[in-house]
């Protein structure tokens, strides 16, 4: 008897849930977060019945030590310079694919390895007659990265690889770290320049069907339904030998989450949305700008839920869901692991991933809409400091302060006494505050300052403000 009533209880309790996740989005917003509580366990008990994956990302090899003094005597580069600063080609056709959101809070060290291997990187995209080196059964590019901070080497090299899908020629998991070196290795299928140019065209064509595809909605969010919809129908959670980079989703619609993320990524920045890559431990997920705010997407697991009625589950939702989810899961299966499936890594903290804090509303206005975390953001010149002020301070001595003008990493400041000119530097990524000392006291100086911004390892500057007079105490 008591056994019939616990089936009755559980099967009302089921319907209840399946009656209130079908509801409309604005009345189940009505309910609040007790609503979203059951559909999540619901999600969770799904997600139990279908295993949903988790596993996706690989950590880099070691080794580069013992292969880097190979690779110098095959190049004849023994004793070289730091970089062998290869000249980036253009490649503008490329550049739609890629974020720099996390470039620009990079520091200027490790914004110079991440230049380095962009500009490495891109000689092996579109040079067809460059071919990698081989060094015994590994295949790897021929510039290489030495002498650098190991954390800088990770945080940048994990950086650039997810803000830029387009190198999909290159070997991550087979990739070596040494004491302070990178080697950056290249499948072998890609390690012949015709071979990376056919799979290149191949992967270009594919990233424009979906393009192509979703031209015929007018808006952000109407435009990422058919994208995000399209790659999980098209694309399969398979493991395979290249399924941390887009070849595995464009050519062979077999991958896991890094591949999911990055292919993503690519298709709705080069239609115009601003879409990142967020890293955990163990997984790849996105979050997409729509309407000015920000929300998260995994296209893995809305994947495995796409033959249920949970299939856009995690289309656009806050890090809250994703997370209760996760919870949910680890206490179901007994597995703490579970609970950090979607918690960012560390680095993250330092580079100001924005946080996604509430679900989308169907009736945001997302017609408006450009790439602002592109390529246009660090290749340009920075913006001229619109305000300047000059301060006597004590005998000999004066403070030059101006606000921030945008994404820059510092300043330089020009000193003019008669014919004499002096330069001076002043790293800020914000406000300037620079003290100048040992002037010449009872003398006029004019000052002009303007703003600087690395890329490709070298500045570029902004326009220099007029020029205002102070005489030194």
């Amino acid at each position: 008897m008591k056994k019939n009533m616990l089936k009755r209880l559980v099967a009302m309790t089921a319907m209840a849930v399946m009656m209130v996740t079908s509801l409309p989005l604005e009345i189940q917003a009505k309910e609040g977060v007790r609503t979203e509580t059951r559909a999540e366990a619901a999600v969770g008990e799904e997600a139990l019945s279908h295993q949903l994956p988790s596993e996706g990302l690989k950590p880099l090899k070691e080794g580069a030590d013992q292969v880097l003094p190979i690779l110098e005597r095959k190049t004849s580069r023994k004793g070289a310079a730091r970089y062998a600063n290869p000249k980036a080609s253009t490649a503008r056709e490329w550049e739609s694919y890629v974020s720099r959101y996390y470039y620009q809070y990079l520091s200027t060290g490790q914004r110079e390895i991440y230049d380095y291997l962009y500009a490495t990187l891109t000689r092996y995209l579109t040079d067809p007659k460059l071919d990698a080196m081989q060094v015994g059964g590994g295949y790897y590019s021929q510039w290489y990265l030495k002498n650098c901070n190991r954390q800088d080497l990770r945080i940048a090299f994990y950086t650039f690889l997810y803000e830029n899908p387009q190198f999909f020629f290159v070997d991550y998991t087979n990739c070596m770290m040494g004491k302070n070196s990178l080697i950056i290795s290249i499948f072998e299928s890609y390690a012949k320049g015709a071979a990376r140019e056919s799979a290149a065209q191949q992967i270009k064509a594919k990233i424009s069907g979906y393009v192509s595809a979703a031209s015929a909605a007018t808006t952000a969010y109407e435009k990422e339904k058919i994208v995000h919809d399209r790659l999980i129908a098209e694309v399969s959670y398979v493991e395979n030998d290249y399924d941390q980079s887009i070849a595995s989703t464009f050519l062979l619609n077999q991958t896991v989450c890094s591949g999911y993320a990055q292919g993503f990524a690519a298709i709705m920045n080069s239609i115009g949305v601003p879409t990142i890559c967020v890293l955990s431990d163990t997984h790849a997920w996105n979050e997409i700008l729509l309407g000015g705010k920000w929300y998260v997407v995994d296209c893995t697991w809305d994947d495995d839920l796409s033959d249920t009625e949970y299939k856009d589950f995690y289309l656009n939702v806050s890090e809250s869901r994703v997370l209760r989810v996760d919870e949910y899961m680890a206490k179901r299966k007994q597995d703490p692991k579970e609970k950090t499936i979607h918690v960012p890594m560390a680095m993250y903290k330092k580079l100001h991933r924005p946080k996604a804090m509430s679900n989308f509303d169907p009736k945001t206005d997302t017609s408006r809409f450009s790439q602002i975390y592109g390529m246009n953001l660090v290749n340009q010149a920075p913006a001229k400091p619109s305000v300047f002020s000059l301060k006597r301070k004590g005998k000999g001595r004066i403070v030059i302060t101006a606000k921030k003008s945008g994404f820059i990493d510092g300043y330089q400041i020009r000193l003019i006494r008669g014919s004499s000119v002096t330069l001076l530097a002043a790293t800020s990524s914000g406000n300037l505050k620079k003290e100048v000392r040992s002037l010449k006291r009872k003398h006029t100086y004019k000052v002009q300052i303007r703003s600087f911004r690395y890329y490709n390892s070298k500045r570029k500057y902004s326009p220099w403000t007029g020029k205002k007079a102070i005489r030194v105490a």
